[in-house]
Parts: C-alpha cells; structure tokens; sequence
C-alpha cells in the first residue's frame, strides 16, 4: 500500500495555501453543507497526487491518505475563515467525528454569509485573502513608488486581515496619493514644486492634472478607471460622518489600488514623460 501526506507534495504550504485549496473545495462542492478537515484534505491530495504513484514495482497498489501529518495549516486556515465569519465551527457528535487528531475540532460549516462572500469573490484569482501574495506584489514596485507607498499599501493589508475597513480604505487612498506624488515628482524633476501644490487648496486635485492633463485619452480614462473610487471611499472612511463603508468597498479598494499600481508600473514612461 502506497501512503500519501501532504509534506510529500505541499513540503512547504503555508495557512495562505490551505485558505485557497478550502474556497476551491467549496466552490467545487457547493451543495456541501458541512465538512471535515481530514475529507478536504483527502481531496487535495487525490487531486494533487504525482501521476502512476499507485503503481511500484510494475504492480497497482492501493493508496491510503494520511489526513494528520502536515494538516496544521489547514486547521490555521479554516479557523482563521471562522474569525472573518465565512466558516464557523460544526457540532460534532458522531463518534468517529470525536478522534483526536483526525477530526476533532475539525468540522466546519459555511455560515450564510460565507456563501454570499464565496459567490461574490470567486470571480478573482488573487483575493486579499491571500496577504503574503498580496503584500509580495505591492512590495514588489518599492522601487518605483517608494517607501511612503510601501508602508500605506502594506498597513492597508494588515488593516482588511484585521476587518478594520474604514482604514483599510484610507490606507488604500493614501497609497494611491503616494504613487501619484512619486508619478509627478519623477514628470517635473521638481520635488519641492509638488509638494508645495499638493499641500495646497485642492492639492490633489491639481497634481493630477498636471500630471494627466495633457495625456492621451486612453490614459486620461485607465487612471480615473482606478482611481475614482478609491479617492472617494478614502475621503469617505477619513470624516467624522457616518460612513456605510463595508468589507465589499476594502475589498475592492485593495483590487483597485494593485491594478492602478499595474497600470502606473507599465505606463510610467508615458506617465512621467513631459
């Protein structure tokens, strides 16, 4: 018999990792009201088993699938889901569901605002669910945007993963305000300059025209694209009035800010150019 666990084809999977293999085994299985950790676990393994690994020595052997050794970021991910309410922990009362490792504290149910969040979202391929992937491709542009962006786009992840919203929104709008500053400075070789019109009245506003004003149309409307709501919702979540700011807009305001920072990484010659 032929034994699969995780370590032999995930060595290094992270909680990140097991949070995708979980929305994609719900999403495969929608009608599933409820799941053990070890039978989700037994799936990615079949799934991702190396191909002929039933046949050794010239002989099919059967496989058995070890659920226990290496499942600990999958038990991380599953109750990390259940602090954003998307799972929440199943009453287990069958007396197999009660063996401790295999099962206990293993059985999760998706609460009903986890199947509108799953429905919602799995359009996308990376979520901000995935916040080392996320961070790695805010990261990534540093050395275009600089370390006023870096550190607003980064406190804007640790503020969604904390479900403070509101200031993941602000953080998202100040990060955005950061590359359009680092946009302006490099276009007018003027750092001063900038800064003193984007600390004016209606300082924004004014670097960005100065900025695109004079641009193509095309440009002129990819940026506003990406832009306009998260100036809105940044402007919203900063003031003192009630704001009806939700996960939805932190949500999109994070997709927002990484597809303008695309967008200014492959436009920045044009972007910057006078």
């Amino acid at each position: 018999m032929v034994k699969l666990k995780i370590p032999d084809i995930m060595p290094d999977i992270t909680d990140e990792d097991a949070i995708n293999h979980i929305f994609r085994y719900l999403k495969k299985n929608r009608q599933v009201q409820d799941f053990l950790i070890n039978k989700l676990i037994e799936s990615v393994l079949e799934e991702n088993k190396p191909p002929n690994l039933e046949i050794q020595s010239g002989y099919l052997q059967p496989i058995s699938y070890d659920t226990v050794t290496g499942s600990e970021a999958f038990y991380d991910a599953a109750w990390h889901l259940c602090s954003r309410n998307i799972l929440r922990p199943y009453p287990v009362n069958e007396h197999d569901e009660l063996k401790y490792p295999v099962n206990f504290s293993g059985k999760f149910v998706v609460t009903q605002y986890g199947r509108t969040w799953l429905e919602k979202f799995d359009q996308n391929n990376c979520t901000p669910s995935e916040y080392g992937r996320f961070s790695q491709l805010f990261n990534d542009r540093v050395h275009l945007f600089g370390a006023g962006y870096n550190s607003r786009s980064q406190e804007a992840i640790k503020c969604y993963r904390s479900q403070s919203y509101l200031a993941c929104c602000v953080m998202c709008g100040s990060a955005y305000e950061s590359i359009l500053l680092a946009l302006a400075i490099k276009k007018k070789g003027n750092e001063d300059e900038i800064l003193r019109m984007y600390n004016a009245s209606k300082g924004r506003s004014r670097v960005e025209n100065d900025l695109i004003g004079q641009k193509n149309q095309f440009i002129q409307k990819e940026f506003t694209r990406y832009t306009d709501l998260l100036k809105y919702w940044r402007d919203d979540a900063s003031h003192g009035a009630v704001s009806s700011i939700q996960e939805e807009e932190a949500y999109t305001s994070l997709i927002l800010l990484l597809r303008f920072v695309l967008f200014a990484e492959k436009n920045w010659t044009e972007l910057t150019s006078p």
